[in-house]
């Protein structure tokens, strides 16, 4: 008579073998002993994986709470920002020059200019003939 694989004890172990299959290892055990000893080991080894099994759901899991990475603030390269804060400031005093020391005081200019003859289309602007007049606030003619 043959020997039983171990994956037919496995099953016949497990409950998963057919009736026909069950009758098989039954008989093939009562009369070889290798065969017996085979199936009652299997059966030992499947108790040892299903106590420690069952053992180990029941441990408690402890799950760490959440902590959020810090992520640092993005900041402007150095030299960008020695840039923009010397940009800034020469505006700053430049707006003060400008605002605040007129030649001037007082008077205003205006700047006049015209177009005298055809305005050329196909020639730039600096190409142009033109006449520009500058007048006083009084409405005296400094340049023509």
């Amino acid at each position: 008579m043959k020997c039983i694989d171990s994956e037919l004890i496995q099953r016949y172990i497990d409950g998963e073998a057919s009736p026909l299959e069950a009758e098989r290892v039954e008989k093939h055990t009562a009369v070889c002993s290798k065969c017996a000893k085979s199936v009652e080991e299997q059966r030992e080894f499947a108790g040892y994986i299903k106590r420690e099994l069952g053992q180990w759901g029941k441990q408690p899991v402890i799950v760490p709470d959440f902590v959020a990475p810090v992520t640092p603030k993005r900041r402007l390269k150095l030299k960008i920002r020695h840039y923009i804060y010397a940009v800034s400031a020469a505006c700053i005093i430049f707006m003060i020059v400008f605002l605040f020391t007129r030649k001037n005081k007082g008077e205003e200019i205006r700047l006049i200019y015209s177009v005298e003859g055809d305005y050329d289309s196909n020639r730039t602007v600096s190409q142009q003939e033109m006449t520009i007049i500058m007048i006083d606030a009084n409405g005296k003619i400094i340049e023509y």
